[in-house]
C-alpha cells in the first residue's frame, strides 16, 4: 500500500516495522492486519509518537474500528459491482394475430432454447448471432394482453426476468382503411391525445438507427404488391427504454399471412443499424414518403417524426423533447408537406435554438 505523507519512523510490536519515505508510506511487516489503530490520514499519524519504543495515540482522530476497515478495505478491495446485462427485446402480442405470426415465423428461423416465462408465456433466447441486431442472448416473449397499452412494460420486463431491455421491438398488425399492403416502423407517442395507449402529449425514446436499418432491410426483397415505409410517431405504450413498431398491414386478409411475416422475421434476423445522421422529421403524411425515400437513400436516420397533421399541437417544448428522445443531431423539415407558417415558425424556432436544419443536399448518398 502506498500514500503520500511527511518523513517518518514508526516501531511498534504490533509491526515490525513501518517504512515511510518522502513520497510514499510501506507496509513492510506480514502482520499489518493486526494493527489495530492504524489509520491512513496525515493528522493521525502527526498524532504518533515513539515513548519506549511503543507507538502511542496523542488524540483519537478515528475510531479503532474504522482504521481496521481502512486497511482491510485498501488490501482486499471488493469487486467492482458490474451492472446488469442489457439485451435486445422482441416482443409479441397474444390478442394481435399478424404478432403471433410474426413471432413464429421468428422462431422458425433461428434456433432458440426457452429461458422460463414472462408474464405466463415462454421466453425464448437466441442462440447464435444473427445480423447486427439479433445477436445471441436477444429474447423473445409474448405479452397476455395489447402492447399498445403495455405502459411500462421495460420496467415490468427487468424486474422479471434481471435481464433490462437495451431496446424493444415490438411485433404488430397495422390497420388502416385502404387494406393497402404494407410492412411498417415507426416510434412511439403521442403528440397531443392518448386514443392508444401512451400518454397526451409524451414519448417513448426512439431508437432511430434501429428503425432505419431494418427498414432497408425489408425494402430489399418485400413479399410482391406490399409497400415498405415508415409511419410517423403514434399510439404508446409509453417507456423509458427505446422502442418501435414493426407491423403487418393493412387489414385482416395480410395478418396472418406467411409471406410478410416471413419476410419481417428475416429482416429482424438479418439487418444491422443504420449510419449517418439522426434527425427529427416535420411535416408530410402519415406514412412519411419524404422521410421513408431519404433514410433508403441517403445516410441519415429518422427519430420521433411529426405528420402536418400534428403540427397544430407541436410545442417548442415538446419539438425538443423529440430530440432529445431520438438522440437527433437536428431537423429535417418536408417543405413541401407543411404550411409556409408552420415552416417559417420552426426554422426561426431552431435558429434561435441553435438546432441544424438539414436539407437533402447535406447527407450522402447511400451507396448501393
Amino acid at each position: 500500500m502506498y500514500l503520500r505523507f511527511t518523513p517518518l519512523i514508526v516501531q511498534s510490536r504490533f509491526t515490525p516495522l513501518i517504512v515511510q519515505s518522502r513520497f510514499t508510506l510501506s507496509i513492510i511487516s506480514t502482520h499489518f492486519t493486526h494493527i489495530p489503530f492504524l489509520t491512513v490520514s496525515e493528522g493521525l499519524l502527526r498524532a504518533m509518537r515513539l515513548p519506549g519504543g511503543d507507538v502511542e495515540l496523542r488524540q483519537a482522530i478515528a475510531p479503532l474500528s474504522t482504521a481496521r476497515r481502512t486497511v482491510r478495505a485498501a488490501l482486499h478491495p471488493l469487486p467492482p459491482i458490474k451492472p446488469e446485462p442489457r439485451v435486445n427485446l422482441l416482443l409479441a402480442s397474444a390478442p394481435d394475430d399478424a404478432s403471433v405470426n410474426l413471432r413464429d415465423h421468428l422462431l422458425e428461423l433461428a434456433t432458440w432454447e426457452r429461458d422460463g416465462e414472462f408474464q405466463g408465456a415462454p421466453v425464448w433466447v437466441l442462440r447464435d448471432d444473427h445480423g447486427g441486431f439479433c445477436h445471441a442472448g436477444t429474447r423473445l416473449a409474448t405479452l397476455a394482453d395489447w402492447h399498445l397499452y403495455a405502459e411500462g412494460i421495460d420496467d415490468e420486463w427487468a424486474a422479471a426476468t434481471g435481464a433490462p431491455a437495451k431496446t424493444i421491438v415490438f411485433l404488430s398488425r397495422h390497420s388502416a382503411a385502404s387494406g393497402r399492403p404494407t410492412l411498417t416502423v415507426h416510434p412511439v407517442g403521442n403528440w397531443s391525445a392518448a386514443e392508444y395507449g401512451g400518454r397526451p402529449g409524451e414519448l417513448t425514446p426512439a431508437a432511430p438507427r434501429v428503425m432505419a436499418g431494418l427498414l432497408r432491410a425489408l425494402a430489399v426483397a418485400p413479399p410482391d404488391g406490399f409497400a415498405v415505409s415508415y409511419e410517423v410517431t403514434h399510439h404508446g405504450p409509453l417507456l423509458t427504454t427505446p422502442a418501435l413498431f414493426v407491423e403487418i398491414g393493412s387489414g385482416p386478409e395480410q395478418w396472418p399471412r406467411r409471406t410478410p411475416a416471413e419476410a419481417i422475421a428475416r429482416a429482424l434476423l438479418a439487418f444491422a443499424p443504420a449510419d449517418g445522421p439522426v434527425l427529427v422529421g416535420l411535416g408530410g403524411g402519415h406514412y412519411a414518403p419524404r422521410f421513408t425515400d431519404v433514410a433508403l437513400h441517403r445516410a441519415a436516420a429518422f427519430g420521433h417524426m411529426v405528420p402536418k397533421y400534428a403540427l397544430e399541437a407541436l410545442t417548442p417544448v415538446l419539438l425538443r423533447t423529440a430530440l432529445t428522445a431520438s438522440g437527433a443531431d437536428g431537423l429535417y423539415l418536408h417543405r413541401k408537406g407543411m404550411r409556409g407558417a408552420d415552416r417559417r415558425r420552426w426554422r426561426v424556432w431552431a435558429a434561435a435554438e441553435g438546432v441544424r436544419v438539414w436539407r437533402q443536399g447535406e447527407l450522402a448518398p447511400r451507396e448501393g
